[in-house]
C-alpha cells in the first residue's frame, strides 16, 4: 500500500490516503501497495509465459539476465498469474550492485517458493540440495548470504560454513513464503510468517552478486545445487528487518513505487503565478506569459492551471534528465478542460499538453490534441506513433493518460483504452540545444514565441518515468488529487485539520483495530506535557528548552490490532513561533514497534507550519502500547502546538 499523507490547503483537511499502484483510484480507503525506500530488489516474474524476460520493478532497475532457460511460467503463480520456473539446471543471475552489499547492518531477503521435486533440488553436494537465493560472489564466501533446501525441505543459511537451518520444513507442490531476516545481528527464518530458528550473524556482508534459483558459482558450469519449481515475488530489502515477530505473510504482490518526475497539482491563489513541483525530486517551474493558477475552475483542489492560448501562456521545467525515457516505461498524464476546439492537429494549430525539442526535432515529444484526435510523436516530426479519435467536448474535464508498456503505446480517455501501438524508439532527453533544455507544458516548445498554445485549464498533471501506471484495457480515473509520501520522513506545509469530528482517546486509553479494510482517520491521543486533550484543533501549548529526546512524554495508548492488520502512526506539530533551524519530532517505544520510530522535522523560519511523520508498526497481530515522547531541538524557548497521533490500519 502506499499511505499518501498531504496537507490540503484549499479544504483545510489532513488528507490521509491509501493509494493503489494502478493509478485508478476507486475511493480514499482503497489500500494495494506500500512504498518504501528500502526495497533494493524486486521481481515479480510477471509476463508472457514461456518468455526468458525478468524485470526488477524496484526503482534500481537492476538487468536481471535467464541463464539455461529459466522462464515466465503461467501453470503455477502467487500473484499476477505468472512466477519464475527452474527446471534443475537454469537459473537468474542479476547484475553486480551495492544495493546487495548489506555490510553489517539489517537486511531482508524474502520471496515464494513451489519446489515439485522430492529431494528439494537437484543436490550434488552432502545433503544441500536446491538454491533459493544468494548474495555470496564464491562459494567459498563469507561475505554474503546462500538460501538453500536440506534434502527434508529445511532452509539453510551458508555462509562458508553452515550458520542457521530452520527448525521446520517447507512443503512439497505448494506455495510457501520464506523469509531471512537480519535484526542487530541476528539472523532469523520465517516459513508462512512463523519464525523458526534463529542464530547470530554479524559478517560483513560486502559481496554485490545476486542470484536466484542457483549459487554464485555454479550458475553456468553445471546442475548441481539448483532449484526445481516455481519462484514467485522476490524482494530484496537492505537496512531493514521487515519482520521482528510472527506475521501474516503479503497478501498481495509488494510493489515500490519512485516514479514520480514531474507532479503539479495546480493548487495556490488565484492569479498566482507560482508553481510547485510535488515530486520527491522537486524541479523548477517557470511560467510563461502569464499562466496563473485559477479558481474558476477545478477537478481537485479548488483551483487548476489556466493557460490562455491569446497570450501563448505555458510552463517550462528545465530538468531534462528526469524526462529521459530511453525506451523504457513512463506515464504522462492530465485532467483537461477545454475551453474551445483546436483548429487543427498539427503544430502549431493542436493544444499542446506538452512538448520538447527543437522545430522538425528527432529527438523531442509531441502530445497535443486536435479537433477531432489526439496524438503522440517522439521521434520523428509529425508522424504520430498514437493518433485516435478523443470524443473530448468543450467546457468538461476529461482524464487523459498516455502511457508505454513493454515498447507499447497505450493512449486512455477517461479511463478507456483508445490505441495502443507498438515502437521501440528512444525518447532522448530534452537537452542538445536552447530550446531543447527544457519541457513545456500547455506548448508545442519551451521557448518559442507561439505554438501549439493549450487554450483552457488542466489539473493533476504527473508524469512518471520508469512506469506504465496503466496497462489494462479501461480503469476508473482518479477520483482525488495524486500525492506523495515525503521520503525523509517529515516536510510539508498548509493547514492543520480544522475537522471537530475527530475520533478521541486520552492516556491510557484502548483502541481496536478491525480485521478488515478500515480507515481511522481521527485523532488516537494528543498531548500537553503528558496530559490528554480533547481534540486535534485544541490549542496544545508547551514550552520546551531541551535539545533533546528529552521532551515531555505523551500519553500512552494500547492499541489491539487484528490478524490482518497494519498500523500506521502520524505526528503532527504546529510552529506558533519562527525560529531558524528550529526541529520538532517525536519518539514512539512500545511492544512490536519497529523502525523508523522516531522522526523530526525542520521549521526554518516557518511559522504555523503543519510538519508530519510516520512510523510503521509490524503488529500481526497482537496488542502493544505505544507511548509517545515528544521533543525539539532548539537551544531556546519555543511554542509548539496541535500534537496528534493518527493511525491508519487496513
Amino acid at each position: 500500500m502506499s499511505i499518501l499523507m498531504s496537507s490540503n490547503g484549499g479544504g483545510g483537511k489532513m488528507i490521509i490516503r491509501a493509494v493503489g499502484a494502478g493509478g485508478g483510484i476507486p475511493s480514499p480507503t482503497t489500500v494495494t501497495d506500500l512504498e518504501d525506500t528500502h526495497t533494493s530488489f524486486l521481481a515479480h516474474m510477471n509476463g508472457t509465459n514461456g518468455s526468458s524476460t525478468f524485470v526488477d520493478s524496484s526503482p534500481n532497475k537492476i538487468s536481471i539476465t535467464s541463464i539455461n532457460g529459466t522462464t515466465i511460467s503461467t501453470s503455477q503463480s502467487r500473484f499476477g498469474g505468472a512466477s519464475g520456473q527452474f527446471t534443475g539446471s537454469s537459473c537468474l543471475s542479476a547484475a553486480a550492485n551495492s544495493v546487495f552489499a548489506f555490510g553489517t547492518g539489517d537486511f531482508t531477503m524474502e520471496c515464494w517458493v513451489y519446489p515439485t521435486n522430492a529431494s528439494y533440488g537437484n543436490g550434488g553436494f552432502s545433503d544441500y540440495t536446491g538454491t533459493i537465493l544468494d548474495t555470496r560472489s564464491s562459494g567459498g564466501s563469507s561475505t554474503g548470504a546462500l538460501i538453500i533446501f536440506s534434502n527434508t525441505g529445511k532452509l539453510r543459511l551458508y555462509a562458508n560454513g553452515l550458520i542457521l537451518e530452520s527448525s521446520s520444513s517447507v512443503s512439497l507442490n505448494q506455495w510457501s513464503h520464506i523469509a531471512l531476516v537480519r535484526s542487530s545481528g541476528t539472523c532469523t527464518f520465517y516459513i508462512n510468517g512463523v519464525a523458526s530458528g534463529l542464530a547470530s550473524f554479524t559478517n560483513n556482508c560486502s559481496d554485490t552478486s545476486f542470484t536466484v534459483g542457483a549459487p554464485n558459482d555454479h550458475v553456468n558450469s553445471d546442475s548441481i545445487l539448483k532449484h526445481i519449481g516455481y519462484i514467485d515475488d522476490v524482494r530484496i530489502s537492505k537496512g531493514l528487518a521487515r519482520y521482528t515477530n510472527n506475521f501474516t505473510p503479503p497478501a498481495s504482490a509488494f510493489t515500490a513505487d519512485a516514479y514520480d518526475s514531474l507532479l503539479l497539482h495546480g493548487d495556490g491563489s488565484n492569479g498566482s503565478t507560482s508553481f510547485t513541483d510535488s515530486s520527491q525530486s522537486p524541479s523548477t517551474v517557470v511560467s510563461q506569459n502569464g499562466a496563473s493558477i485559477s479558481t474558476s475552475q477545478s477537478k481537485f483542489g479548488g483551483s487548476s492551471i489556466l493557460f490562455d492560448r491569446s497570450s501563448s501562456q505555458r510552463l517550462t521545467v528545465i530538468d531534462p534528465t528526469k524526462f529521459t525515457f530511453g525506451t523504457g516505461d513512463f506515464t504522462i498524464e492530465t485532467w483537461v478542460y477545454l475551453n474551445s476546439m483546436p483548429t487543427g492537429l498539427n503544430y502549431p494549430d493542436g493544444f499542446y499538453i506538452c512538448g520538447w525539442g527543437d522545430d522538425n526535432s528527432v529527438a523531442g515529444v509531441d502530445y497535443l490534441i486536435g479537433p477531432t484526435n489526439i496524438a503522440f510523436n517522439m521521434s520523428n516530426y509529425q508522424s504520430y506513433q498514437i493518433n485516435v479519435a478523443h470524443g473530448m467536448n468543450v467546457h468538461e474535464w476529461h482524464h487523459i493518460a498516455l502511457c508505454r508498456n513493454n515498447g507499447t503505446f497505450m493512449l486512455f480517455i477517461d479511463g478507456v483504452l483508445k490505441q495502443a501501438a507498438y515502437s521501440g524508439d528512444s525518447v532522448y532527453a530534452p537537452g542538445g540545444s536552447t530550446n531543447q533544455s527544457a519541457i513545456a507544458i500547455g506548448a508545442g516548445e519551451p521557448f518559442a514565441a507561439t505554438g501549439g498554445d493549450f487554450d483552457g485549464y488542466m489539473d493533476e498533471l504527473r508524469i512518471s518515468k520508469g512506469i506504465a501506471r496503466y496497462t489494462a484495457n479501461n480503469f476508473t480515473p482518479p477520483n482525488a488529487e495524486f500525492y506523495v509520501a515525503d521520503p525523509s520522513g517529515g516536510g510539508g506545509g498548509g493547514s492543520w485539520p480544522s475537522d471537530s469530528s475527530h475520533l478521541t482517546a486520552g492516556d491510557g486509553t484502548s483502541v481496536t483495530v478491525g480485521d478488515g479494510l478500515s480507515l481511522i482517520g481521527g485523532v488516537l491521543a494528543a498531548s500537553s506535557s503528558g496530559a490528554a486533550v480533547a481534540a486535534a484543533e485544541t490549542n496544545d501549548s508547551v514550552r520546551w528548552s531541551d535539545p533533546n529526546w528529552g521532551g515531555p512524554t505523551g500519553p500512552t495508548v494500547t492499541i489491539t490490532v487484528g490478524a490482518s492488520g497494519l498500523l500506521i502512526l502520524m505526528f503532527g506539530c504546529k510552529m506558533d513561533e519562527a525560529s531558524s533551524g528550529m526541529d520538532c519530532g517525536f519518539e514512539l517505544s512500545g511492544a512490536n514497534v519497529v523502525a523508523p520510530n522516531q522522526a523530526n522535522a525542520t521549521s526554518g523560519t516557518n511559522v504555523g507550519t503543519l510538519f508530519r511523520a510516520v512510523a510503521l508498526s509490524g503488529l500481526n497481530p497482537g496488542v502493544t502500547t505505544v507511548t509517545l515522547r515528544y521533543s525539539n531541538f532548539p537551544y531556546q524557548w519555543q511554542t509548539v502546538s496541535k500534537r496528534s497521533l493518527v493511525a491508519i490500519a487496513p
